[in-house]
């Protein structure tokens, strides 16, 4: 009896031995599988942070890049803008002082040619008031001894005709711009310049 005894507790210590160490072996298997399960989970949680990071840098410094660009671009549009605008009134000023420059040079051309216009009117309505009013002729006085004609030759002597040359630059030299003879021109006023004769425009 003492030996089934002894052989039923040996039998029942190897069948609790070996059920907890089968379940020992299991708890060290969960506990391993679970210790490998947290570590992938912890590398990929960090392998995804670093990526994060990485991606973030990134992210970062093409903002960076693009702002930079940006600016650069709106400093040189408003760059170019002013100076356009600059250019554009310093243009405008430029061309607002020559129109100025012309503006009087045209006023002082119009007051002169004004000025010419009337002093030769007056010098023309002053010959012709001495004209008109020129010395009457004297009984005593005949025709071919008037002033104003050129003197006759005597009906005794053959006239002779003179040279053409020399008959031209003995009129244009008697005769002035306004038709007068040289001896009967009222004398200029003060400050009236009469203008250039025919002859010397044609000479120049």
């Amino acid at each position: 009896a003492a030996r089934r005894l002894k052989a039923a507790a040996l039998a029942a210590w190897r069948t609790v031995y070996v059920t907890g160490k089968a379940r020992r072996a299991k708890r060290m298997q969960a506990v391993q599988h679970w210790a490998l399960t947290l570590e992938a989970t912890s590398f990929n949680a960090w392998r995804a942070y670093h990526q994060r990071q990485v991606g973030k840098r990134s992210r970062e410094a093409h903002a960076k890049q693009i702002h930079r660009r940006h600016a650069i671009s709106r400093g040189l549009v408003q760059w170019l803008t002013v100076s356009a605008e600059q250019q554009r009134r310093r243009s405008a000023a430029a061309l607002e002082r020559e129109l100025e420059r012309t503006r009087r040079l045209f006023e002082l051309v119009g007051r002169i040619a004004r000025r010419w216009r009337a002093l030769a009117a007056a010098k023309r309505r002053s010959g012709l008031a001495s004209l008109a009013s020129g010395p009457a002729v004297p009984a005593t006085m005949s025709i071919r001894t008037h002033p104003l004609l050129f003197a006759l030759p005597p009906s005794s002597s053959r006239p002779t005709a003179p040279a053409p040359a020399a008959a031209a630059g003995r009129s244009a030299a008697a005769l002035g711009h306004d038709g007068l003879p040289s001896r009967h021109r009222p004398p200029p006023r003060s400050g009236i310049v009469p203008p250039p004769s025919d002859a010397a425009g044609a000479s120049r």
